[in-house]
């Protein structure tokens, strides 16, 4: 991801930043990793000179780490600027669900199932996004761990439609503990309970190509925008 963002603009400092402050500490405490948080990325672009910033999220969509970012950005008084995060317009869940196609070829009675994080207090992406899959595939679904479309939701359509083998995977930029164990225990027992043959591909979105450009274009965009 960042090597696509960094190839697209040779030009532009490409700088690394994370929101989750407990897996700062977790890359720090298991591999000695130093990561800043935005605010300190943004404290150290100041004091090295940068006037104009762009802080591209590579997140889902527009909930609660999305707004973090936000706020960290809102009270500073330098030319700031904030990219989209990858499902913030039609187009965008249009051009996913293609991109996701494309990469799960289809195979005769066999499903793909993308787990997603979802939200217990708001309809999430995920719902947008099955949505828009509908309209190209009936072989790939989408489910959130929180919130809708619920697991038992891609059963019954999986059922429908015939499929006796189901794989499964993270529909996060990366595949990391959620998918270890909503992924690939809870949800994967109870899609063999359901009759399933359940495969687990722990395989970030973030590491596809198609997902990689969307972020770029999102970037190109803020920049054009960018005083």
């Amino acid at each position: 991801m960042e090597n696509s963002i960094s190839s697209a603009f040779p030009t532009v400092e490409t700088r690394r930043a994370f929101i989750s402050q407990p897996i700062i500490d977790k890359l720090y405490q298991r591999h000695g990793l130093k990561v800043p948080s935005v605010p300190q990325a943004l404290d150290s672009l100041k004091a090295d000179g940068f006037t104009r910033v762009l802080v591209q999220p590579t997140l889902i969509s527009k909930g609660f780490e999305h707004e973090q970012v936000a706020n960290a950005i809102a009270s500073r008084s330098e030319s700031l600027l904030m990219g989209l995060s990858l499902l913030s317009e039609r187009a965008d869940y249009l051009a996913v669900s293609k991109i996701l196609i494309a990469d799960c070829p289809f195979q005769p009675e066999t499903g793909y199932v993308f787990v997603g994080h979802g939200s217990a207090n708001y309809e999430g992406p995920c719902v947008g996004l099955a949505q828009a899959l509908s309209l190209f595939s009936s072989y790939i679904y989408v489910v959130a761990i929180k919130g809708n479309p619920t697991v038992d939701d891609a059963i019954r359509q999986a059922s429908a439609c015939g499929m006796k083998k189901i794989v499964l995977r993270p529909f996060m930029i990366t595949a990391g503990e959620h998918a270890a164990s909503d992924m690939g225990v809870k949800l994967k027992t109870r899609l063999a309970q359901a009759g399933f043959d359940v495969e687990c591909v722990f395989k970030g979105i973030g590491s596809i190509h198609g997902i990689q450009e969307i972020f770029v274009q999102h970037a190109a965009k803020a920049l054009e925008l960018c005083p």
